[in-house]
């Protein structure tokens, strides 16, 4: 804990076995604390930061969760920014927190019919410039039905939108 000289804690920093190990009440408690207490979650698996990301309670608190392994330099300036009122979510666990919420095969995708034209060829393994040509496209063009397909399949690339897109057909 970080406390002003004399005052109460402005700053309460647990690590992932300590929250882990808390119990209901001690976990309550921790929820009631003041808006002056800022809290950070230092998470060991990425796995956990997600889950305490995706934690209504915690994220109405606005707390902050960071990697405990990352350079001393790095925590010391989270641990600052967050004394200081700001509040730090590691990239790392919202770019996970955004791939699991994977698109359900079972459901209707929400493609166009360009985007699913486009699909089809990556999936085929077709470069971009012999799928402009086949469609009669830019390569511009390919690459931004591809890009919004990728966003509304919820894929990172071409391989993993053309992976999502073959299991939704299946």
């Amino acid at each position: 804990m970080i406390s002003q000289k004399g005052g109460d804690p402005t700053v309460l920093v647990m690590d992932e076995p300590t929250l882990r190990d808390l119990q209901d009440r001690d976990r309550q408690f921790l929820l009631e604390l003041g808006d002056n207490v800022a809290i950070g979650l230092a998470f060991g698996s990425v796995a956990f930061g997600v889950a305490c990301y995706n934690d209504p309670a915690l994220r109405t608190r606005s707390i902050s969760i960071f990697p405990i392994n990352v350079r001393l330099d790095v925590w010391l300036s989270i641990v600052r920014l967050i004394s200081h009122g700001g509040s730090y979510v590691c990239p790392d666990v919202i770019a996970e927190q955004a791939s699991d919420m994977r698109h359900d095969p079972n459901e209707d995708i929400c493609l166009t019919q360009r985007q699913i034209d486009v699909l089809r060829l990556v999936a085929d393994g077709q470069p971009n410039k012999r799928i402009a040509d086949q469609l009669g496209l830019s390569v511009h063009t390919v690459k931004l039905h591809l890009h919004n397909a990728c966003l509304r399949l919820g894929a990172r690339n071409r391989t993993e939108a053309a992976m999502r897109f073959r299991a939704s057909r299946l």
